[in-house]
């Protein structure tokens, strides 16, 4: 338990995509995962059109209901995966990195393997 009563590594708070920059949030999840352009490169890229409201409902779905990664769950960072449809498209592997302190997406991205993220 942590000070406020709550279990560490709770599943059921809504976690939200803030604006952010190129390291996090949705800045870092469009240039690196939605349009490109990162300039980084490219990570692996979600179907053209999909949007942060996609990307928001899924991630709190993957943490809800997905395989947890992290496998200290008193970390502040905490990262799940799990198959699933985003925008109408055929299932995949997509993995989130979530923030559980401040209760925010850090970055989600199809987890296709080739390291892109």
């Amino acid at each position: 338990m942590d000070v406020w009563g709550l279990t560490i590594g709770d599943r059921t708070f809504k976690y939200v995509i803030q604006q952010g920059d190129s390291n996090g949030g949705w800045v870092h999840i469009d240039l690196r995962h939605v349009s490109g352009g990162h300039s980084r490169g490219e990570g692996d890229l979600f179907t053209r059109g999909t949007t942060r409201d996609h990307l928001e409902k899924a991630a709190n779905k993957i943490v809800k209901k997905g395989k947890r990664i992290t496998k200290d769950i008193t970390k502040k960072m905490q990262s799940f995966e799990m198959k699933i449809k985003i925008k109408g498209n055929k299932k995949e592997l997509v993995r989130v990195y979530v923030d559980t302190i401040e209760k925010k997406i850090i970055t989600i991205f199809p987890a296709r393997g080739n390291g892109n993220h």
